[in-house]
């Protein structure tokens, strides 16, 4: 049995990584990869395709940071695809825009895509979801 003490470690640096993988940068870096498709730079808003390659790269990111994936292979697999489904619904714009009537105008920007404030709000919910999840039964 996890802590709690563990469990916000863990869902700490899964938010960590979140953060990181919607962040404009990462956006701009497979923007540059795959020829200007994923990202808009002008505006700052991802294309669909943008958000379902950051969904993957997370995942894969997620599965990756559990360590040895021989010991409990399909609960570790099965909790990466929870972490990854809580990704995408936190990381949607329509969850942007829920958000928005709570933390103000700040969370999207001009063109009405997350802003870098808005990117660490959902992070720390994102965090917050992911230990709750934590608590829900393995089998």
């Amino acid at each position: 049995m996890t802590t709690l003490q563990n469990k916000i470690q863990i869902s700490a640096f899964s938010a960590l990584i979140f953060a990181i993988v919607n962040s404009h940068q990462a956006y701009n870096v497979t923007n540059k990869i795959f020829k200007n498709k994923l990202y808009n730079n002008i505006t700052e808003c991802s294309t669909n395709n943008g958000k379902v390659l950051h969904t993957i790269i997370f995942f894969v990111l997620i599965l990756l940071s559990m360590g040895n994936l021989t010991d409990k292979t399909g609960i570790k697999i099965k909790r990466a695809i929870y972490g990854t489904l809580i990704y995408y619904l936190v990381s949607s714009a329509a969850f942007f825009s829920l958000i928005k009537f709570v933390f103000g105008s700040k969370i999207l920007n001009n063109e009405g895509c997350p802003s870098s404030f808005g990117v660490g709000i959902s992070s720390i919910i994102y965090c917050l979801f992911l230990i709750g999840v934590m608590y829900l039964p393995e089998n």
